[in-house]
C-alpha cells in the first residue's frame, strides 16, 4: 500500500516522495513528500493536492499531516 501511494504521488504530482519513517512498526508508516517551485503558493497548492490524494484512499488511516515551507532566506 505504501509503495503504491509513494509511486502515485510521484506520478500524479511530480513530487519527490518516500517512505521516511516507522519502517520497523507493523501497519504504520511515515510518507514524506517534497516539491520545489518558484512561488510559495504553487508549492502549497501541490502539497494540498497530495494530501487529498492520500485522504481519498479509504484503506489509509491518516493520523496527522505537517507542512514546512523553506524559502531561500531560511
Amino acid at each position: 500500500v505504501v509503495s503504491s501511494m509513494v509511486k502515485g504521488l510521484h506520478r500524479r504530482y511530480g513530487v519527490s516522495a518516500a517512505e521516511a519513517g516507522h519502517l520497523d512498526v507493523h501497519q504504520r508508516s511515515l510518507i514524506g513528500a517534497a516539491v520545489v517551485a518558484g512561488q510559495a503558493s504553487h508549492t502549497q497548492q501541490v502539497m494540498q493536492e497530495c494530501e487529498r490524494f492520500i485522504w481519498s484512499h479509504p484503506e489509509i488511516e491518516v493520523f496527522s499531516t505537517t507542512r514546512q515551507l523553506v524559502g531561500k532566506d531560511d
